[in-house]
């Protein structure tokens, strides 16, 4: 295969199939690794698509953090079903 042998676009595509899914399974790591060595080959939309995907992952990875912490202190986003209140809106009266 070519991207065995080292071959940048090659594994900057096998890289894309990672991330994709297609005819792989999806593995997020397996296609920055991929992406990684097409860059260092020299696969000049390999080196974006490494911008691109650790900025992904790095931001699911904040997200996945901020939904740990409020769920350690018990804290919920407000229910779907239940209008928000807000400082501005007036009180409502019973």
């Amino acid at each position: 295969m070519a991207a065995e042998q080292g071959h940048a676009g090659s594994q900057n595509n096998l890289g894309a199939l990672y991330e994709s899914g297609h005819g792989v399974p999806q593995d997020n790591s397996i296609a920055l690794d991929l992406y990684r060595q097409a860059a260092k080959g020299g696969d000049i939309n390999a080196v974006s698509n490494v911008h691109r995907l650790e900025a992904l992952m790095k931001d699911k990875e904040g997200k996945l953090l901020s939904n740990r912490v409020q769920a350690r202190r018990g804290s919920r986003a407000p229910d779907a079903g239940r209008p928000s209140e807000s400082p501005l809106d007036p009180p409502q009266s019973d």
